[in-house]
């Protein structure tokens, strides 16, 4: 069976939000042994939704639909369902009741809106999913004598989870192949040197099949193993992800989907250790991703922004004629930061950063992009330079990265 996904919102047409449910859809559906052929998000237009209903319908046997279930005029799904298969939409008194006492209780009894009557509204011969969490039902349709299945789900994602649990069986049904999947997430390394690395391993090699997603934050390498039976679908990816490992050695971070952050924090609670930073160009940036991490205050003591140079030598004893001889952004300046804020805290480990993310104050001879990262401990520190590309944003999560990868390596 084929799959596609459609999701639909203006709002994921925009640049200010992402579709992020098709892509854990996806992921359940690979897990069952159902292949997503295409994905699409379409804006609430009942014309559009329908055309990409059509379209879905004519390379797929499931459609997976989120969002659009609402009470508002915005809310074109249903509409956009019945167009596309030429379905009446029927109202059903019953969904309506149902709708209106979870606003009551919800909203303490008050007055309920005549636009809850929208939801209420069926295409003919759907299968209605009670909503335990919100008020939309979601629907099952079956079609051409069981050649075409449309799931419809609401949009936010505590609300459609547990919808899709009570299809599940169904949709398992479905599956003719196993799915396996292997996750590998790097740090320390340009997308272009894991290429070259893994590139001997997998080309020309089509199961397990292999993505390599990288961003400013790691390098991640999905490998998918494919197989009628789910054993040999888990060998055809674990020999992969060992031979993967065998060439990539300890730039592999995580085989769990963790956040370096969180890897990082599990080794310095394991060694019994603790860390102090102080940021000039990240901003923070370092500290939020540290402290993102539950119980950090285990192990991670102090902070400190020092973007001016008055800070840096107030807070962190920087030497004022070495940046006067050097720059705030140079190894000297970055070295005594990394002591300067370890000794502070009294902290096993400190990490100083300094640099220029831009887009302005480049130099020839410290362009934008430049950046000094120091990690400092007891008898001992290491420097180094970068040119990290890209935004502002972009350069301070690279900082930050790397400035992390610098403290793993370390530490083991």
């Amino acid at each position: 069976m084929v799959a596609e996904i459609i999701a639909i919102g203006s709002e994921l047409l925009s640049p200010y939000r992402i579709d992020t449910n098709s892509l854990e859809l996806t992921e359940k559906l690979m897990e069952m042994g159902i292949r997503v052929g295409g994905k699409c998000v379409v804006g609430d237009n009942e014309e559009d939704i329908s055309r990409a209903i059509r379209t879905a319908a004519s390379r797929a046997q499931l459609i997976i639909i989120t969002g659009g279930l609402g009470p508002t005029n915005d809310d074109k799904t249903r509409e956009g369902i019945s167009k596309a298969l030429k379905l009446n939409l029927i109202f059903k008194k019953e969904i309506h009741n149902q709708i209106i006492e979870k606003y009551r209780q919800m909203k303490r009894n008050a007055e309920p809106p005549d636009n809850l009557a929208r939801m209420a509204f069926v295409p003919e011969g759907a299968e209605i999913i009670e909503n335990n969490v919100g008020a939309a039902p979601g629907l099952w349709i079956e079609m051409k004598e069981g050649e075409l299945y449309i799931l419809s789900l609401p949009g936010p994602p505590q609300e459609w989870r547990p919808m899709f649990e009570v299809v599940r069986e169904k949709l398992s049904s479905f599956g003719n192949h196993f799915f396996s999947r292997r996750s590998l997430r790097i740090a320390g390394l340009r997308e272009a040197e894991v290429e070259e690395k893994i590139s001997p391993i997998y080309t020309g090699v089509k199961n397990p099949s292999v993505t390599i997603l990288s961003s400013a934050e790691d390098i991640q390498i999905q490998i998918w193993g494919k197989a009628k039976e789910k054993q040999e679908a888990e060998r055809l990816a674990e020999e992969m992800k060992e031979s993967f490992l065998n060439v990539l050695e300890d730039n592999v971070y995580s085989l769990k989907d963790e956040p370096l952050e969180k890897v990082v924090g599990e080794l310095l609670r394991k060694k019994e250790k603790t860390l102090a930073v102080a940021e000039s160009c990240t901003g923070g940036l370092l500290s939020h991703r540290i402290t993102n991490v539950p119980k950090s205050s285990d192990y991670f003591l102090f902070s400190g922004v020092v973007y001016s140079n008055e800070a840096k030598i107030k807070v962190l004893g920087v030497n004022e004629k070495d940046i006067k001889e050097h720059g705030a952004v140079s190894e000297e300046i970055a070295t005594q930061m990394a002591e300067g804020v370890r000794k502070t805290a009294g902290a096993d480990f400190g990490i100083g950063i300094t640099g220029i993310a831009g887009p302005g104050g480049g130099t020839k001879e410290k362009p934008v992009g430049l950046v000094y990262i120091s990690l400092s401990w007891e008898g001992g520190a290491e420097t180094k330079r970068f040119r990290f590309p890209g935004t502002r944003l972009q350069v301070k999560t690279y900082a930050t990265s790397h400035a992390l990868n610098m403290l793993r390596k370390r530490l083991l």
